[in-house]
């Protein structure tokens, strides 16, 4: 592939991306963002690749908002919009926000309102990656669970074949609390059996 590079190639210790950051400017960014989402749109441009110490490219960009870098959150954002519209994006980028980076959603979201209703590649609502993802607790974000609404609790992930109460049980967090609050919503999933995924057969 003649562009794995982008994806693969390191400067020192860090991704491409990372070094634009750290060494590059506002329109090398732009240059590199613009290949780069041609070639990995489902990895929505490598904004999320992260380096060797967990951090991602958005985190490496974000943390320059004070210093005398161009980047900063402000400048950031605004290049990303050029090549991902505000107003009508094409690729569901709160969801990959939700996935690798929390703690900008709203940096993101009133940005990007109309990426709520999207579905990723895998068929997944916001609502399920952000459940997923095991950053969401009862005791700390329990209106997430309360405002779900029915069918939100019934509906199975694409992505992992689970119930919304089978997601919360499963993973580090294994959140008991928001197990036992969705199935009272609900208590006839209990009873189900766990839907099991369904096999192409190969073409001979």
């Amino acid at each position: 592939m003649p562009f794995e590079g982008l994806k693969t190639h390191a400067h020192g210790t860090l991704p491409t991306i990372h070094a634009i950051f750290e060494e590059g400017d506002i329109e090398v960014l732009s240059v590199f963002l613009k290949a780069s989402l041609k070639h990995y749109p489902n990895d929505l441009g490598l904004l999320f690749q992260k380096d060797d110490e967990g951090q991602t490219a958005c985190e490496r960009a974000f943390e320059h908002e004070y210093s005398e870098k161009e980047f900063g959150k402000e400048k950031t954002l605004e290049a990303i919009g050029k090549l991902i519209p505000f107003d009508g994006p094409k690729l569901s980028i709160l969801h990959h926000v939700a996935k690798h980076a929390p703690q900008y959603m709203e940096d993101f979201a009133c940005r990007y309102p109309s990426a709520t209703y999207f579905r990723d590649e895998e068929g997944r609502t916001l609502q399920q990656v952000t459940l997923a993802s095991c950053r969401k607790t009862f005791n700390t974000n329990a209106m997430f669970f309360l405002q779900m609404s029915d069918e939100q609790v019934r509906e199975i992930d694409p992505g992992n074949d689970l119930y919304p109460f089978m997601v919360a049980a499963s993973g580090q967090t294994s959140d008991l609390s928001a197990v036992y609050n969705l199935l009272r919503r609900n208590p006839s999933l209990a009873h189900c059996n766990k839907p099991k995924r369904r096999r192409t057969r190969k073409r001979k």
